[in-house]
């Protein structure tokens, strides 16, 4: 449950999670395996499918966040 828990935290959806739940590999201690280990890996393309929609997200955020901004008279944040 810990391994599931951590995935949903860093954004995946349970959908995402079950595309690859025949691949995870839950070690003891209830922590996701390591870089490189099978599971919800990018070569599964779980990952690649997420960080695309969050990165729409983002753009989409971003957007309407400098719109307000701009109409507000309000300073448009800099991004890292």
């Amino acid at each position: 449950m810990r391994v599931i828990r951590e995935l949903l935290s860093l954004g995946l959806t349970i959908e995402d999670v079950s595309r690859c739940a025949d691949r995870l590999h839950l070690l003891e201690g209830g922590r996701l395996p390591a870089r490189g280990a099978p599971g919800c890996t990018a070569s599964s393309g779980v990952v690649e499918r997420r960080l695309a929609v969050l990165d729409a997200e983002i753009s989409r955020l971003t957007h309407l966040r400098d719109q307000l901004a701009s109409r507000a008279g309000v300073r448009a944040a800099k991004t890292p």
